[in-house]
């Protein structure tokens, strides 16, 4: 497979990955509404359980006003009531005992959907994780783009970091860095004076027929992002390296070769 196939077979799956990501957020979302659901169940609950546990401690509560109570007792059963009175309680803990048997099972499912929802977006993460990674990797190992070696044709400042004796190699990198094209390390006679590591990323470039980054330009000076300013044009094989304004320097250099 060609390096744009490869790289066209990344771009789908990290696309579908993204796609998978998207579907997890919105599983998230629409069970969103059942999780709530499930707080207010737990707050029912919770308060079917206090209800059950008053009506416990009712049934344990000591006699301290035992004539009274026998008096109550001669009546309710003096009117045949005492039946009711029993039933009554009865279904009330039957009932609260459902209430709870209920809410402990609909909380159970909406952990079940929840686990699993966020097993989905989980899995959906790394696997756009993994792409992402493999793009990056796939990328740094292809070649890169243009390697050059060039001489240098004009200095000027005395600040310059070389001098017009010098020799240079120039290589524009492949990199999967979001919002850029190329990096570009401009290495002359052993000194990067462009490029240092972290640095030299370049976007906005103008293409090549073949896709290939063929004019870049860095118009922000070390003092404002720690790199010089550039202009490679590999169409007139030329590169401006500068840097300024406190002690400006000027660098070009003439690429070797078409």
């Amino acid at each position: 497979m060609g390096f744009r196939s490869e790289e066209e077979a990344l771009r789908r799956k990290t696309e579908a990955l993204a796609a998978d990501l998207e579907e997890a957020r919105r599983t998230i979302d629409e069970a969103r509404p059942r999780l709530e659901r499930v707080e207010a169940l737990e707050r029912q609950l919770r308060a079917a359980q206090d209800e059950l546990a008053r009506h416990r401690a009712k049934k344990k509560r000591p006699n301290r006003r035992p004539a009274l109570i026998a008096l109550v007792t001669l009546i309710v059963f003096a009117v045949g009531g005492a039946a009711f009175v029993l039933f009554v309680t009865a279904s009330q803990r039957q009932e609260v005992a459902q209430r709870v048997a209920v809410a402990q099972a609909r909380e159970h499912q909406h952990r079940e959907a929840r686990a699993q929802a966020e097993a989905e977006r989980s899995r959906a993460e790394a696997e756009a994780r993994a792409a992402a990674e493999a793009a990056r990797r796939a990328a740094e190992a292809r070649p890169p783009w243009a390697e050059r070696t060039g001489r240098v044709t004009r200095v000027e400042g005395a600040a310059a970091p070389v001098d017009r004796r010098a020799s240079c190699d120039v290589t524009l990198e492949r990199t999967t860095q979001p919002g850029f094209d190329a990096r570009l390390v401009v290495r002359c006679d052993e000194r990067v004076i462009y490029g240092r590591p972290g640095f030299g990323f370049l976007g906005g470039c103008r293409r090549d027929a073949d896709g290939a980054p063929e004019r870049c330009e860095d118009r922000t000076g070390s003092r404002d992002e720690g790199d010089p300013m550039v202009v490679i044009d590999r169409g007139t094989g030329r590169v401006v390296v500068s840097d300024g304004p406190e002690l400006p320097w000027t660098v070009e250099i003439a690429l070797d070769g078409g």
